[in-house]
């Protein structure tokens, strides 16, 4: 795990300067070590290629572990971000069939992979990872993504270069990129509390899609960008007890693969069946007692201390309890803040949890992130079927008959966060990606019009996903709405906002979060899943079937909490002033391509508890406006 960044195409003037402050950039992610190479062009000697790392040592804490790393057979260079988890059966398969060696890293298989397999060689990687490539030979770089996207890659395009990183941040610390916003980007933002890929929140910037590999040529002009990974389709079993048998020996096998490093492992534990079933696993195929992790809070509407308790206590974990307080958590927040790399509602909480773990004397810590999104654990399994009743009757209406009828609607319930999902379902009518976005949705178009400076182009529903996110997005044929909203989930929300955060706030402390639940073979089998062998009478029903009795009673049946932290009372009390401070600002809500009126409606209406006015909706603009001004990018008409 670590940071990367560079450059390919002509150098900028003062390169060593500026590929400095990217290191300083991405200092945070790779205390271990930290490097930089150039090197011009043999074809072309007006380009050049750099390449920036800092290292956090993971497997083969040796020196020879350090990147950028060339290959035995020296024609190619690589940088990378991630781990491979299948290197050992890759490399154990290279040398049978020649290969060389000379480190104990998963660095080295991967490129002696793709040295020898090419493109197809990507299909071979089972991880998370973005890397570039550079071929000496040629000039040209090969980057790729892993498949969920749990490893950033952002980079911004000139005529004759190519900038990327790890971090967005990094982008703009060297220098070359305008301190633009997107207002795309900023609608969508507040549309989902999240920026939608490929855009960011910085016009000119963008992300390579997961699951795609891309092409840079020695001039830094995007050769070509395509996948090679796409979503199954449900086919083959529909036996649940085989369904059921299948899905933890895979379980079991993912969590062996994402236990292997050279550095501490632990789990984090929330009480939870997912984080259960992954430290239940981890005990039966672990070596030595399990290292677990709980966040516990003084308050009890947020504490998971005692069902953390019980899954430590059933598989004899080495467990450590943090607790903090609301004093230690609001001194704290604005360190939280700053680490936010793109504008997002989530991500706090994974802020607090990363550097108690990391204080606690963890490495790299295993989430049960994806068990929802796999197992129907989130409420969006119950709502987007309903949405779609709903909906029903209206699709037999025209397109203009379907809005009148949806304003109609916001005029009956009023603008509540409710009514707005209503109208944008009843508009959307019987399309399950229109029921999706109505239940994820934050900001519906009217309201949200009201917060923008400046006018954004119609994308003909309530909740602005961007042209481009739209072109990227894989739907499942057919009716299948369960694997419907699985693929919503992982490319929408998981991606855009889960994933992000998690390697944003994670490595903000140095800690690398492992998510075998994502693990591409885990979620391949589970779509290949029809629906209806995933559903049952309970969420998450084929994932605690598969975990037999290892799951306390207690477990399996309480409510779903979640680690969440009680914004809607800290906005109105002890965040008030930084509510005040950050939307009173006139200036800086300009700044940010928001409305200074529209705000200010905002905030009104939520001191006053108006149910148009939801405590996310608050946050997002307070998030908005404070990273704009931080990071000095501004809203341009």
């Amino acid at each position: 795990m670590c940071g990367i960044a560079g450059f390919v195409g002509q150098p900028p003037h003062e390169t060593q300067d500026i590929l400095e402050r990217m290191s300083r950039s991405l200092a945070h992610r790779g205390p271990d070590d930290s490097s930089r190479a150039l090197w011009p062009t043999t074809s072309d000697p007006e380009t050049a290629t750099a390449f920036v790392h800092s290292r956090l040592a993971i497997i083969d804490l040796s020196p020879n572990g350090r990147q950028p790393m060339t290959s035995v057979s020296g024609r190619f260079t690589t940088i990378f971000n991630g781990e491979i988890y299948n290197y050992r059966g890759l490399k154990a398969e290279l040398i049978r069939a020649g290969c060389r060696f000379r480190t104990a890293t998963d660095t080295e298989v991967l490129m002696a992979v793709i040295e020898r397999e090419g493109h197809a060689g990507l299909r071979r990687l089972r991880g998370m990872f973005t890397f570039v490539l550079f071929d000496h030979e040629t000039g040209e770089c090969l980057v790729a993504r892993d498949r969920l996207g749990i490893k950033p890659f952002y980079y911004y395009t000139t005529p004759g270069r190519l900038l990327f990183a790890s971090e967005l941040r990094t982008l703009l610390d060297s220098s070359l990129v305008p301190r633009r916003l997107d207002p795309i980007s900023v609608a969508s933002y507040l549309s989902f509390g999240a920026v939608q890929e490929p855009r960011t929140i910085v016009d000119g910037v963008r992300t390579l899609p997961p699951g795609n590999s891309m092409r840079i040529s020695a001039r830094g002009a995007i050769l070509d960008v395509k996948p090679y990974f796409r979503f199954p389709e449900a086919a083959g079993i529909c036996d649940r007890a085989e369904a059921r048998v299948r899905l933890r020996a895979g379980l079991e096998e993912a969590i062996r693969l994402h236990l292997i490093a050279d550095v501490p492992v632990g789990a984090f534990l929330s009480g939870g069946i997912d984080s259960g079933s992954l430290v239940a696993l981890m005990a039966r195929v672990a070596s030595g007692p399990v290292k677990t992790f709980t966040v516990c809070f003084e308050e009890q509407d947020y504490n998971e201390r005692e069902p953390a308790r019980l899954v430590a206590n059933r598989w004899g974990t080495t467990h450590t309890e943090m607790t903090l307080g609301e004093s230690e958590l609001l001194r704290s927040l604005p360190a939280a803040m700053a680490a936010i790399d793109q504008p997002t509602i989530d991500g706090i909480n994974t802020w607090y949890v990363s550097r108690a773990a990391r204080q606690a004397g963890l490495t790299v810590a295993i989430s049960g992130l994806g068990g929802d999104e796999l197992f129907g654990g989130y409420p969006s399994f119950r709502r987007v079927p309903r949405t779609l009743r709903l909906g029903l009757p209206a699709a037999m209406l025209g397109h203009s008959t379907r809005r009148r009828l949806a304003g109609a609607a916001t005029a009956v319930m009023g603008n509540s966060l409710m009514a707005q999902k209503v109208a944008s379902a009843i508009e959307g009518g019987a399309d399950l990606l229109s029921a999706y976005l109505s239940v994820r949705g934050l900001i519906s178009a009217a309201p949200r019009q009201r917060l923008l400076a400046t006018a954004t182009p119609p994308t003909g529903r309530a909740y602005a996903l961007p042209a481009e996110s739209m072109g990227l997005l894989q739907l499942p044929p057919g009716g299948d709405v369960f694997n419907g909203v699985t693929t919503c989930e992982l490319q929408l929300y998981t991606a855009n906002m889960l994933l992000r955060d998690t390697d944003a706030m994670s490595m903000a402390h140095a800690l690398e979060v492992r998510v075998p639940l994502l693990d591409h073979e885990i979620v391949e089998f589970a779509l290949r899943l029809p629906g209806q062998v995933k559903s049952g009478t309970r969420p998450k029903s084929l994932l605690i079937e598969a975990m037999g009795n290892d799951l306390p009673d207690q477990i399996v049946s309480r409510r779903k909490m979640g680690f969440t932290l009680p914004f809607d009372r800290w906005l109105r009390g002890p965040l008030q002033n930084l509510v005040n401070d950050t939307l009173g600002d006139k200036r800086s809500v300009r700044y940010a391509g928001l409305d200074p009126p529209g705000v200010a409606s905002v905030v009104s209406r939520f001191q006053a508890h108006a149910t148009s006015a939801h405590w996310s909706t608050l946050w997002a603009l307070v998030v908005l406006v404070n990273w704009s001004a931080r990071h000095k990018v501004e809203h341009s008409d």
